[in-house]
């Protein structure tokens, strides 16, 4: 098994899908951050692929992430 696989198996797959939703929900609200959503996916399991799949999902390609 890959470790890619081995990592995603043995990890809470509650806890990585809780995090993303948080992440997709932070994209609506100005006053919450992001980048703290996206630390809290990876602490939480979610990868960085699953994590760029969701930005792309809720804010589309090219979006930015910072307002200036």
């Amino acid at each position: 098994m890959n470790r890619l696989k081995t990592f995603k198996a043995e990890r809470s797959n509650e806890a990585a899908e809780k995090a993303r939703a948080a992440l997709a929900r932070a994209t609506e609200d100005e006053s919450d951050n992001i980048f703290a959503r996206v630390v809290e996916a990876v602490e939480a399991g979610a990868t960085i692929g699953e994590i760029c799949a969701k930005l792309r999902d809720e804010l589309g390609y090219g979006h930015r992430l910072v307002a200036a």
